[in-house]
């Protein structure tokens, strides 16, 4: 559904303590240490969930599927029956950079760059205020969670949004933080990943398959980054559109050929392995929620 925020706030991506105790949580594994607590161990689903592999990018795209339709119910029961209807063809995507290269994409639209310089997406009018409170609910219902970087998501629980989330999730703050302790995870542990000697080695790798194919960068950022600055500095223009998409899909072959996925999704599970126990038990909740969630929305959206 266009123009809606596709987590609590915004659609992008610790006061509290994570947990007062430590526990086993549904949805992972255990292993007793000689202290005799319980270590937490994720399951693949959790591993896949915080690298963004396996089946994660068709889940999220089922779950949206489902809050969709959640929410066009609520809303004409609501009053407001008319929805805009979601942007027809590929768009940018959080599941689409080097370590989940969509070949397919890139062979259409490069790396969206092109379409965003363009100004391809007019602004949507805005919605009238009743509209908006039956989508979003009021200020004074909204809630928030605190997370271990320090980092505050808030969030709706009340309106059209939240209970479709309900529905799905459980509760909206259940939905949140199946949405932001994954996000927090994965933005503490993106840094850290280009600077595993196995990765580095797997970038060396990209950036000579790259060289010989006439495109001289040392990774799969920094070309995104040049072509960037080119829109930036030029314009946009059909040549420099045929450009992005020949980088683009070079990118994307480069770091299939070098293993980029591969080594990506080790790495994050090394560093996943290394997170105190308690992280990685909120992990293994989230991905028990988002597991929950995804079996519900299959029931809303079937086949």
């Amino acid at each position: 559904m266009a123009g809606i925020d596709r987590t609590p706030s915004p659609r992008s991506r610790v006061t509290v303590s994570l947990l007062a105790a430590v526990v086993v949580l549904a949805g992972c594994a255990s292993a007793r240490p000689a202290g005799g607590a319980a270590a937490v161990v994720l399951d693949r689903a959790a591993l896949d969930l915080v690298a963004g592999t396996g089946t994660v990018a068709a889940d999220d795209r089922l779950l949206r599927s489902a809050e969709d339709e959640l929410i066009r119910r609520c809303m004409t029961a609501a009053g407001w029956p008319e929805q805009p209807e979601p942007p027809a063809g590929p768009s940018v995507d959080s599941h689409d950079d080097e370590r989940h290269p969509d070949r397919e994409k890139r062979s259409v639209i490069g790396y969206g760059f092109h379409d965003a310089y363009r100004g391809a997406s007019p602004v949507p009018e805005p919605e009238p205020p009743a509209k908006q409170l039956a989508l979003l609910g009021t200020h004074a219902a909204r809630s928030h969670i605190d997370l271990p970087s320090g980092r505050r998501f808030d969030f709706s629980t009340d309106g059209c949004l939240a209970e479709a989330r309900a529905a799905l999730y459980g509760t909206p703050e259940r939905a949140a933080r199946s949405f932001y302790t994954v996000q927090d995870a994965a933005l503490a542990l993106a840094p850290r990943i280009p600077a595993d000697p196995d990765y580095r080695r797997g970038l060396d790798a990209w950036s000579t398959c790259m060289a010989e194919r006439g495109h001289h960068h040392p990774t799969p950022t920094a070309a995104r980054t040049a072509m960037s600055d080119r829109y930036r500095a030029e314009g946009v223009s059909p040549a420099l559109r045929e450009q992005e998409v020949a980088l683009a899909v070079a990118d994307a072959d480069c770091a299939l050929t070098a293993g980029l996925p591969q080594l990506g999704e080790t790495v994050v599970e090394r560093l996943v392995a290394g997170l105190p126990e308690a992280d990685r038990a909120v992990l293994a909740e989230a991905s028990r929620i988002r597991t929950e969630a995804v079996r519900r929305a299959a029931e809303v959206v079937p086949g």
